[in-house]
């Protein structure tokens, strides 16, 4: 780590509680860059492998062969290096001087250790499912990923995703459950919701509530933050944090099954619907591009062509297939 002080303010939290200012400039650099992040994990996950040695009879040969016992397979020795940094282990004292040491393992070492500690997974080919240990329920659409301990032993159960994610979180009043993307962070302690995160060109992350409350926030500056209630969305465009007016929640359709119209232009909605079909509908010879329109009731778990008939109800338009997964409209009036 370049910056000593922060390694510092890092070692003294394993030991004792840091002041208020050092709360502030260890969240202002773990914000800072993705980097930071996973160094600063790094450095719990190694701390945790350890084990809370106290600092009295410290033994440094024994404590690397019960490190060794924990990371590397029998009869497979884990080669190590230690750098000396006498000042600074003196100011710190002995239980800080254990962590140092535990932070100077090589990065095989600590490929190893992560290995054992978090589980990632990828939606490859298609959407998939997964329980957490907590009770959490993940939903992961195709394209995205997830990365989570294999047990929540921390004061937070943290996870990362990229992606589109929709997360059913099993309620722990004294475990928080924290999402973090490239850019934003997630928490809550039981709620239903998803994050969109797939628009990084774009510097776009949307929130979607369906469940309770959930704290929104943008992971380089803490206080561009907000309360998204159920029912409710918040995008973070750039650095801008806003709720949405007219909430898309067309857009986790992906996830929910359910298509719903209410005053949509037709445009917009037919967009829904080929989304969610995986189909073409061409509206260029259509007269309802702009009509707003709405459904009597939304359309759960309903056949492409079922929604069709509706649609060509409310516009009085012409519907017609044209080749596999292709439609084109015709016609049509704005009611």
């Amino acid at each position: 780590m370049e910056n000593l002080d922060i390694e510092q303010i890092i070692l003294k939290s394993l030991a004792e509680k840091l002041s208020e200012d050092e709360v502030q400039r260890l969240e202002s650099w773990r914000g800072a860059h993705p980097g930071n992040e996973a160094e600063y994990q790094a450095y719990l996950t190694s701390w945790d492998h350890a084990g809370h040695y106290s600092a009295s009879g410290w033994n440094t040969e024994r404590a690397w062969l019960k490190l060794q016992d924990r990371i590397a397979p029998e009869n497979q020795p884990v080669k190590v290096h230690f750098v000396k940094r006498i000042p600074l282990l003196r100011r710190i004292g002995s239980v800080a001087a254990v962590f140092l040491l535990l932070a100077t393992i090589t990065y095989g070492v600590f490929e190893l250790t992560q290995k054992k500690a978090f589980q990632s997974v990828s939606a490859l080919e298609q959407d998939l499912e997964l329980n957490l240990a907590d009770g959490t329920m993940v939903h992961l659409k195709q394209g995205a990923t997830l990365q989570y301990p294999e047990e929540f032993k921390r004061k937070a159960r943290m996870v990362e995703m990229t992606g589109q994610v929709y997360f059913d979180v099993a309620r722990d009043e004294q475990k928080p459950f924290v999402v973090t993307t490239n850019r934003t962070k997630v928490t809550v302690l039981g709620t239903a919701f998803a994050v969109d995160a797939s628009d990084e060109q774009n510097l776009v992350t949307n929130l979607y509530v369906t469940e309770g409350s959930v704290a929104f926030q943008s992971k380089r500056n803490d206080d561009v933050k907000l309360t998204v209630q159920a029912g409710q969305q918040a995008r973070l465009e750039g650095n801008q944090l806003r709720p949405i007016k007219n909430p898309e929640f067309n857009d986790i359709a992906w996830h929910t099954n359910t298509l719903e119209f209410r005053n949509m232009r037709t445009e917009d909605a037919v967009q829904d619907i080929s989304a969610y079909y995986h189909v073409e509908i061409d509206l260029s010879g259509s007269l309802v591009r702009d009509c707003a329109i709405t459904a009597p009731l939304p359309f759960q778990d309903a056949p492409l062509d079922d929604v069709l008939e509706i649609m060509k109800v409310l516009l009085d338009v012409d519907i017609k297939k044209t080749g596999p997964g292709r439609y084109v409209v015709e016609g049509g009036k704005c009611k």
